[in-house]
């Protein structure tokens, strides 16, 4: 089967992951999700520390490989909080 493939394919050490699919739609999205989190509800409701997604956010450099899935899990919970009729955050200070 070998001689079948690609020699990229054959001789590769990996099978790859989600991380460069997650990095490059983090970045060809950021100011989007920087506006979601920012001023969403999850922020709104101080559950957010704005400061730091305003700052790991502020460019396609700022945030790293940790901060990806962080990232990417708090824009489902907003997304799933906006979706959700019954949901309700207390955005009283």
């Amino acid at each position: 089967m070998e001689r079948d493939l690609p020699a990229k394919v054959a001789w590769r050490i990996s099978k790859g992951g989600l991380g460069q699919f997650q990095l490059q739609m983090l970045r060809e999205r950021r100011v989007l999700i920087r506006e979601m989190l920012m001023d969403g509800l999850l922020s709104g409701a101080g559950i957010l520390d704005r400061s730091m997604i305003e700052q790991q956010l502020k460019d396609d450099l700022t945030f790293g490989v940790n901060d990806m899935g962080r990232i990417l899990r708090l824009c489902d919970v907003e997304a799933w909080c906006r979706a959700s009729p019954q949901v309700t955050l207390n955005t009283a200070p």
